[in-house]
């Protein structure tokens, strides 16, 4: 049976997938953990903090969210999402000390990478990604 590419095989197989706008956003929230604390105005001075993978899956795990440092990788790389996706926020949430706007920006990221996983570039039609996610 032939399909949309007339081989026979899969196109969601040969589909190239483009690198996880979630993954993308967790990096950034945690690169920018030092930001968290600072909601004050521009000429406030303020704390700069990193927080490395290995910091925040310390933090995950003791807040009762296991994970391995390999399965946060490829979260964070885009290879795959997490496996309870509202525990996980929940959990990053608390660790990064996000916001609700910030962890609102993350779920939605989230649907959309999961959407992509079974529509590929069909998903900008029903669930376009914000233009502030491709920089």
């Amino acid at each position: 049976m032939e399909n949309e590419n007339g081989s026979g095989q899969s196109t969601a197989g040969t589909r190239a997938r483009r690198s996880g706008y979630f993954g993308r956003g967790l990096r950034l929230y945690r690169k920018g953990f030092g930001d968290s604390f600072h909601r004050g105005t521009p000429d406030d001075p303020v704390v700069r903090s990193r927080v490395t993978s290995a910091d925040l899956i310390d933090c995950l795990n003791r807040s009762g969210h296991p994970i391995s440092q390999t399965a946060y990788s490829e979260i964070e790389s885009g290879i795959s999402l997490p496996r309870n996706p509202a525990d996980f926020l929940r959990s990053v949430g608390r660790c990064l000390r996000l916001n609700d706007a910030e962890v609102e920006d993350l779920k939605h990221r989230l649907f959309y990478d999961v959407l992509y996983q079974r529509l590929g570039d069909l998903t900008d039609e029903v669930f376009p990604a914000r233009p502030e996610w491709k920089r």
